[in-house]
């Protein structure tokens, strides 16, 4: 599969994936939740954005993984925008970390814990 936009220092490319409706599992929408401070970063210095899915009245569906259950983080180019797509114009992840992955699965269920959330 070829990956369009400027990939930098990324050298993982055989372990992306593009955002298919498959792995959307029908969620309404995706968005991310990005771990900073002292978390790994990806090949390019950027935070890891771990992606979440939620419904059409926006409530936490869960965590996009991969068919393998691994978290999926959204890849950002060298300057750090999220514009690397495969040629069908596709958003490319890549599976998380196993620290950044552990993390995913942490505020997941913190966020299912909060009576406000």
């Amino acid at each position: 599969m070829g990956w369009v936009g400027d990939v930098g220092n990324a050298t993982d490319q055989a372990s992306w994936v593009p955002l298919t409706e498959d792995l959307r599992r029908g969620a309404a929408s995706v968005g991310s939740v990005m771990f900073t401070g002292d978390a790994p970063r990806d090949p390019n210095g950027h935070p890891y954005q771990v992606i979440v899915l939620a419904d059409d009245e926006e409530r936490l569906l869960g965590l996009l993984t991969d068919d393998d259950g691994r978290p999926l983080t959204w890849i950002l180019t060298a300057d750090g925008t999220d514009d690397v797509r495969d040629e069908h114009g596709r958003a490319a992840l890549r599976p998380a970390p196993p620290e950044i992955a552990a993390a995913g699965w942490d505020w997941l269920a913190s966020e299912r814990d909060d009576p406000a959330g």
